[in-house]
């Protein structure tokens, strides 16, 4: 029967969480078995094979996968199978997770910008203008004026 040795990212079993961008992962898959069994890695659902460089030693076989630099859409569960034609394939996941994604993300995004406030017959004492920041991703900024 097969079995899944190891299956990490960058070294970490479970879960990974990386920044988009200038990042590079590394999935490695270790898996034993008689007859030797074929690893395969994918990702998604439907899940989608990944290619990646085989290894094989004495006792363990292995599957390398490097994504050269990270982006949102490569963020997901990961499964690495190992079947060698007996019984049922050995599996296990991980899950990637790429910070700066989804809907909840806001990148900082700093501006200064004049406001021009015309209060004829207001006393300017008595002005208030209040900044309202977003509370969800479909909200945008907006400022309260107060006379």
């Amino acid at each position: 029967k097969p079995q899944i040795k190891n299956f990490t990212i960058n070294e970490q079993a479970g879960t990974e969480t990386v920044t988009e961008g200038n990042t590079n992962v590394t999935f490695i898959c270790e898996a034993r078995g008689r007859p030797t069994p074929t690893i395969n890695i994918s990702f998604g659902s439907p899940q989608v094979p990944r290619g990646g460089e085989l290894w094989d030693d004495n006792t363990t076989s292995g599957l390398t996968y490097t994504i050269p630099t990270v982006t949102c859409d490569d963020g997901g569960l990961y499964t690495c199978t190992a079947d060698n034609g007996y019984r049922e394939p050995a599996s296990k996941s991980v899950q990637l997770t790429v910070n700066s994604c989804g809907s909840n993300a806001h990148p900082l995004d700093l501006r200064c910008v004049d406001i021009i406030m015309y209060a004829n017959g207001y006393d300017l004492n008595n002005v208030n203008l209040q900044y309202l920041p977003y509370k969800t991703c479909e909200e945008a900024h907006g400022f309260s004026l107060q006379m």
